[in-house]
């Protein structure tokens, strides 16, 4: 070891070897590692817990909008014709360039 002269500084202390985090809790009852050491995969075990069961929900899906079956007929209609109009408007552009 070499040896320390009077006035000078102390060499600084080696850094301390990093302690590997620990592992979550969530991982304490992870199945045990399979044969090659990778942990076995559990289907849907990164979802909340209401998530992991089928039919969780109390009321199952959401009530469709109360409306009127005429006024959805009406804006379909009014949908397609205009896809109808756009496209034929499209075709005579094509045309008049071609």
């Amino acid at each position: 070891m070499p040896t320390q002269r009077a006035g000078e500084p102390e060499p600084p202390a080696p850094p301390e070897a990093p302690t590997p985090p620990e592992p979550p809790a969530e991982n304490a009852a992870a199945p045990p590692p399979t044969t090659g050491g990778l942990r076995r995969r559990v289907p849907q075990a990164s979802l909340a817990p209401e998530l992991r069961e089928p039919g969780a929900t109390p009321d199952g899906p959401p009530p469709a909008p109360a409306g009127n079956a005429a006024d959805a007929a009406s804006a379909l209609s009014r949908y397609q014709a205009s896809r109808e109009a756009a496209r034929a408007a499209a075709e005579n552009e094509t045309r008049r360039r071609a």
